[in-house]
């Protein structure tokens, strides 16, 4: 009888073969093409990154003038020989008008004015009264007549009537009468006529006061005018720099027409308030700061002849010019002015960037540098290359200079 053969592992524990599949044709080909694309990317990045920063600081050297300096509106350009820059006039024209306020204080007293009507219903013959005759208020209050009057006689139809001024026989507001009040002269008093000839007032007595009064005096007028002119001829000025800023206008090379002036209420007149009205006129002879900078360089004395293929000239660095001046005189019709000036700059030698660039193309960085610094005129140089790891000097088209003043 045949052997029956059993499999002595259970058959969820047999091991399964595992067939491992060879990459595809595909998937190699696109491995390729991230690596050829990178590789352009590396390339193409190199170059378009290659760049090399170049930092020269060069040698400085201070250089002053102390001199007179012309100004001329004539000139056309700078002289070193005469010491003479261009002048420009330039005119303008402005209004100012502000209310100012008085600061005078008058202690004052003024008598009540005004005019009575006298009535004569004593007689018919005319009653002339004289100068000083004295008038009494129903309620007390005594005026006198200012001059002599003829009353004259009773009529028919009435009383006959004349008026006369009168004046307070004291200063004050208690005189003022607003209202038609009664008068009778206390000269007549004891007489038949002290009942029929009497006066009345047709129209307020006012004007009385007495205490003190805002008054404008010759100094508010004074300062206000200062304050006007100095105020009108700071805006002219500064609308002349804003419109011409390469222009240096001083207030000490200018002249001043007044065109119109007004003033209301006058000095010597009681008002708290007054208006001042100014119109003027100015002329600037003005200069630029940049003929200063080339009458400086212009006057750099012993100027040294500069060897190296880097080297041209001598130029100024700007920032540190320093420039102090006064008006020694001014002559507004010749349109002349004369500057006392102390100025100093600091000059470094041109750098001729595209002979630089020539130079040290191609050559590895330490090469480059000893090469610079072997030139008298440069101080420092600082040389940065992108990307980084780049050892030489890139063409002439990827080197960037830059001039450092400091």
């Amino acid at each position: 009888m045949p052997k029956k053969i059993y499999d002595i592992l259970p058959p969820n524990t047999r091991k399964k073969e595992i067939i491992r599949p060879f990459p595809s044709s595909n998937f190699k080909k696109k491995i390729l093409v991230i690596f050829l694309v990178g590789l352009v990317v590396l390339v193409l990045g190199h170059f378009i990154l290659l760049r090399a920063n170049i930092y020269i600081r060069p040698e400085t050297e201070l250089v002053d003038y102390n001199g007179e300096i012309n100004i001329d509106s004539s000139a056309l350009h700078y002289d070193i020989g005469t010491g003479v820059i261009p002048g420009k006039l330039f005119i303008a024209r402005g209004e100012l008008s502000r209310e100012f306020k008085s600061s005078g204080i008058e202690v004052e007293e003024v008598k009540a004015r005004g005019t009575l009507r006298v009535f004569n219903n004593h007689s018919t013959s005319a009653q002339r009264l004289v100068t000083n005759t004295r008038f009494i208020s129903s309620n007390g209050k005594l005026f006198k007549a200012t001059s002599a009057v003829l009353v004259p006689g009773r009529t028919a139809s009435g009383p006959g009537v004349a008026k006369v001024d009168v004046v307070a026989a004291e200063a004050g507001d208690y005189y003022n009468i607003n209202n038609t009040t009664n008068f009778s002269i206390p000269g007549l008093k004891g007489t038949a006529m002290f009942t029929t000839i009497y006066a009345e007032n047709a129209t307020p007595i006012l004007g009385g006061f007495r205490g003190e009064r805002p008054i404008i005096t010759e100094e508010d007028i004074s300062d206000a005018k200062d304050v006007l002119y100095s105020s009108l001829i700071e805006s002219l000025k500064i609308e002349l720099e804003e419109a011409n800023p390469e222009f240096i206008f001083d207030n000490n090379i200018k002249d001043t027409q007044v065109i119109k002036e007004f003033i209301r209420p006058e000095a010597g007149e009681n008002f708290e308030l007054f208006e001042y009205d100014l119109e003027l006129k100015i002329r600037f002879l003005a200069f630029k700061k940049s003929d200063i900078v080339g009458l400086l360089k212009a006057n750099k004395i012993n100027r040294e002849e500069e060897d190296g293929v880097a080297i041209s000239d001598k130029e100024i660095w700007n920032d540190s010019l320093n420039f102090k001046y006064t008006v020694d005189s001014y002559n507004p019709d010749k349109e002349k002015a004369i500057l006392l000036v102390e100025s100093s700059a600091l000059f470094y030698s041109v750098i001729e960037e595209g002979l630089i660039k020539e130079e040290i193309s191609g050559m590895e960085i330490g090469e480059a540098q000893k090469t610079l610094h072997t030139l008298d005129t440069i101080k420092s140089v600082d040389i940065n290359l992108t990307p980084p790891w780049v050892g030489v000097i890139p063409p002439i088209n990827k080197i960037n200079i830059e001039i450092v003043l400091d």
